[in-house]
Order: structure tokens, then sequence, then C-alpha cells
């Protein structure tokens, strides 16, 4: 088993996706903190050889990581995966964010046909219970929009199902291509003054 930072255990691989924007490969792995005796969520970019790549990855690692940090106020709420650790690894030429593991996905759900019994109950109890996840969803991509942030990645490989302590809820993650909405400078002279009326 691999260790990294004297802390995570890297365990199995969940996914891996290729980037051609970044010319970056970016796989997720379970894992585990050995100094909070906790599951977590590790993610890991490989830097690409070429400078130009390289450093957009950097970028837009650390964006990321900032993005995640605006997260973890009180405006953030549940709602999104919690950041506990970024680093980079020189022997691996490797940038991590370690995040809380909240379990699976919807997509990871759907694929192993393991449904919790509410998405698969057609009664109207379940039916209430999954609509009451995703309104609670919905309130957290609220408030992001509130902090003036659009995700742009919301699928069912980025929202999590989570149960603990009898609470169910989805938790968002993915945060990776969100936008700053103040950024956007370019929107119509027409479009401002509707949106500041």
């Amino acid at each position: 088993m691999h260790i990294l930072q004297n802390r995570y255990e890297l365990g199995d691989i969940i996914s891996s996706k290729y980037s051609r924007t970044t010319n970056t490969e970016v796989s997720n792995y379970e894992g585990y903190d050995i100094l909070h005796h906790q599951d977590v969520l590790i993610k890991k970019l490989r830097l690409p050889k070429k400078s130009n790549a390289r450093e957009l990855a950097i970028r837009l690692w650390e964006r990321e990581i900032r993005i995640a940090r605006k997260l973890r106020g009180p405006s953030g709420g549940k709602m999104f995966l919690e950041l506990i650790d970024a680093f980079l690894d020189y022997d691996s030429d490797s940038l991590y964010i370690i995040s809380r593991n909240y379990g699976k996905t919807l997509e990871e759900w759907v694929v192993s046909g393991d449904l919790p019994w509410f998405f698969i109950n057609d009664q109207l109890e379940g039916r209430k219970e999954v609509w009451n996840l995703f309104f609670a969803l919905l309130d957290g991509v609220d408030g992001l929009h509130n902090m003036k942030l659009l995700h742009r990645n919301i699928n069912p490989g980025s929202i999590y199902y989570s149960e603990e302590s009898d609470e169910k809820k989805f938790v968002l993650g993915g945060i990776t291509w969100s936008l700053y909405l103040y950024n956007l400078n370019f929107l119509p002279n027409d479009f401002r003054a509707l949106e500041n009326s």
C-alpha cells in the first residue's frame, strides 16, 4: 500500500480520465487518513512535462483549492465535498487533493444496481424522500450562486449520496471547472441593466 505524506493510504482507483485541456491524467482513489482515522477521496493530477500545460494544470489545481476553501464557510454548508488537504508530490510529479469521502456517486449507485430503497420504491414515501434530497441539493447550488460561483459540472458522477447519523443527503463534488460569475465581463450592457434592476 502506498502512503502519501506519511498520512494518507492510497486505496483502490475509482475513476481515471485524461484531460486534453490540461494534458493531464486525473485519477480518483479511495483512501484512508491515518491521522484522523477516516475514509477520504484522493484526487491525483499527474503533471504533464510540457511547461505551458504544466503551468495551466497547476493554476487549475490552485483554483480548485481556493474554491473548495471558500465553500468551507458557513454559506457553503454541508452540500459540497469538504477539502481536507492538498499538496504537490515531487516523487510522482503529481498534484493531490484530499477530501472527505461521502461514499458512492449517483453514477456508481446506478451502475452497481444497488440503489438505496427509496430510489426504487414506487411508494409516495420513497418519492418524497428523493425529491427532498434533490431540493436540499438545489439549496446548496443556490448558495453557490449567491457566492457568485457557477458549477458547470453537475452530473450523476459529481453527486454523492451520503447517509451518516441517519441523515441522508446529496453532496456535490466536481468543482474543478466552476466559474466566478463576477469575472464574466463580456455580458452585453442590456443584460447588465436587467440584472441590476
